[in-house]
């Protein structure tokens, strides 16, 4: 008996997200709704912890503005993709969870439980479909809602802010999301799907302007040019 004991505090205490216990994989696994704008990531992280009901310890210097959009995702998929656009990883220490910046090239949690998105984004959108001057949230939303995709997107306020003038008339996916961020001057995003959410659920993430040096330079000389690198898209 105090062996079965000493087994399960040692699962509970563990401190990597891969190697949790019972109880927090069941906890992360639960599944949540979000719609929240113009808060900094500790603010974001912060709601994911009370969720948990977890203290938190926030080690990163990230305090832009985030806006997130997901609907019923799960909370450990949050908690991934909010790491991977500020450039964090999280664990669980002792019962807190604990944000940390990334060491220098150091993957996500995201990118070891995603892969790019390849299918879906060649059905083509209805026409007429033209944006005049609509923020890019809004037009994100548009296109994956007549897409009949799921998804969340996250980013900082001020790029999903910006405004969009479009026509992706009976475009392709792909195109008419490469159209959407170029109107908005958005030069960098992410898409992926991860491979261990249910129902599948893309993901768009949009980095601050300062990752852009970071991109995958992809080719010249069409609209899905954004979507050429198998990562970070981009448009050089």
């Amino acid at each position: 008996m105090h062996d079965i004991v000493k087994t399960v505090a040692l699962a509970i205490l563990s401190v990597t997200p891969l190697v949790l216990g019972p109880y927090y994989q069941r906890d992360l696994q639960e599944r949540i709704s979000l719609e929240l704008d113009g808060l900094e990531p500790r603010q974001v992280l912060g709601q994911l912890a009370r969720i948990l009901d977890r203290e938190m310890s926030f080690e990163v210097k990230a305090n832009q503005p985030i806006l997130i959009s997901a609907k019923d995702i799960t909370v450990r998929t949050a908690l991934d993709a909010m790491g991977d656009l500020i450039g964090c990883h999280w664990s669980i220490v002792d019962g807190k969870i604990v944000i940390k910046e990334l060491a220098s090239g150091e993957a996500s949690a995201l990118a070891n439980r995603s892969k790019p998105i390849h299918d879906d984004i060649q059905n083509r959108l209805p026409s007429p479909m033209r944006f005049e001057s609509v923020p890019l949230n809004f037009v994100l939303e548009s296109i994956f809602k007549q897409a009949s995709v799921r998804y969340c997107h996250l980013g900082y306020s001020a790029s999903y802010r910006k405004s969009v003038t479009a026509d992706v008339s009976n475009a392709k996916v792909e195109d008419a999301l490469a159209r959407a961020m170029r109107s908005a001057g958005v030069m960098t995003f992410k898409m992926v799907r991860t491979i261990d959410e249910t129902p599948a659920t893309w993901l768009v993430i949009v980095p601050p302007a300062e990752r852009e040096r970071h991109r995958n330079r992809s080719r010249r000389g069409s609209d899905n040019d954004y979507l050429a690198a198998p990562f970070y898209m981009s448009r050089s």
